[in-house]
Parts: C-alpha cells; sequence; structure tokens
C-alpha cells in the first residue's frame, strides 16, 4: 500500500525541532506528489514533509550529540533562588546590560527575567540563575 499526502489544510502530528515535541503542523501547501510543507500550529516555524515510497513505517531514532545533564526541578530551582535571594540581594543589584563586567554570586536585574544571580562567570559568558531557570547571557562586551 502505497501512502498519500494529507490533504492541504488537514492538521496532521509531527515532530516540531523548535518545539522539540510532537506538535500539530498545518499542511500548507504541496510541493511534489511526495513532499509538502507545514506550519506549527504552535511556534510557526515551517518545515518539509515527504513520504517515502517503499519503506516501512517505523518509528525513527533520533540521533543526539552530547546529553544534556538532567534539569533541575522547578522546586530545586526556586528554593535555590530563594536561597541565594535572602543571602545577597540587596539594593546593590545591577541593571543587566552586555558591556558590564559581572562576577560570582553577584546580584543583576534583567529587563525580562527579573533579579537574577550569577552562578558562573566566564571571560565573555555568565550563567544566571532566575527564579524561574538558569539563563545563559552575554557580559564585558566592549
Amino acid at each position: 500500500m502505497t501512502q498519500t499526502l494529507p490533504p492541504v489544510a488537514r492538521n496532521i502530528n509531527v515532530f516540531c525541532k523548535k518545539c522539540d515535541t510532537d506538535r500539530y503542523f498545518k499542511v500548507v501547501t504541496h510541493t511534489s506528489e511526495t513532499t509538502a510543507k507545514l506550519k506549527c500550529e504552535v511556534c510557526g516555524c515551517s518545515r518539509n514533509y515527504s513520504i517515502e515510497e517503499n519503506k516501512p513505517t517505523t518509528a525513527k531514532v533520533r540521533k543526539t550529540g552530547a546529553k544534556k545533564a538532567p534539569s533541575k526541578s522547578k522546586s530545586a530551582i526556586a528554593s535555590q533562588w530563594n536561597t541565594l535571594n535572602e543571602k545577597y540581594r540587596g539594593p546593590e543589584a545591577i541593571p543587566y546590560t552586555t558591556a558590564t563586567q559581572f562576577q560570582n554570586l553577584q546580584s543583576l536585574v534583567h529587563p525580562t527575567f527579573g533579579v537574577g544571580f550569577v552562578t558562573k562567570a566566564l571571560p565573555y559568558k555568565i550563567e544566571v540563575l532566575f527564579a524561574e531557570g538558569v539563563k545563559e547571557l552575554l557580559h564585558a562586551k566592549k
């Protein structure tokens, strides 16, 4: 049995690389007999979809690069942030800019993420613990 492309304007469930999970994509157009252009319903990214003739429909194994370290739970992040907030937050929280150079355990105020604490300072990059998680930011950029 040969596969056929889903009709235009129909939603299909496929993996979204940007969302990093399965999402519904709307079929925008058929570009050939075996390929179609799709658009993610959540993030809006586009991708191509193709059907392969004479290929079994088995689950594909995604190859990954280096393994990611297990992420901390939200409650662990929140408790670590609260501990740092009690120890190091004061009126001296520095407004974040890419030109400012930061040190470890320094508090800063980011316009989007709010109050954070530098947990790791490298020459041009810092890791900052915010209430919602750890972010990597630039610093000391001239």
